[in-house]
């Protein structure tokens, strides 16, 4: 998650980096990030060899009638295809 000790605290782009380095050890393949609000913080997550991503900048809070078109038009999404 980002934020508190995320990719836009001081030393975040390690700890972030960290978890990327354990889920890999673990074996795996689809390592998310949560909390995706800004277009740098996509950019540094890109950076550092994420794919997937969630948060407002992909999409807010909606109700579930509005996300069924949601999964329709946009999704799945990786990262390097969200429009900044």
């Amino acid at each position: 998650t980002l934020g508190t000790g995320g990719i836009d605290e001081p030393d975040g782009g390690t700890l972030v980096s960290t978890i990327r380095s354990i889920a890999e050890t673990l074996g795996l393949t689809s390592i998310i990030a949560e909390g995706v609000e800004t277009a740098e913080q996509r950019q540094a997550l890109l950076d550092l060899g994420y794919t997937l991503g969630q948060g407002y900048l992909m999409a807010r809070p909606m109700p579930a009638t509005a996300l069924a078109s949601l999964l329709q038009d946009r999704l799945p999404r990786r990262l390097a295809d969200v429009s900044t």
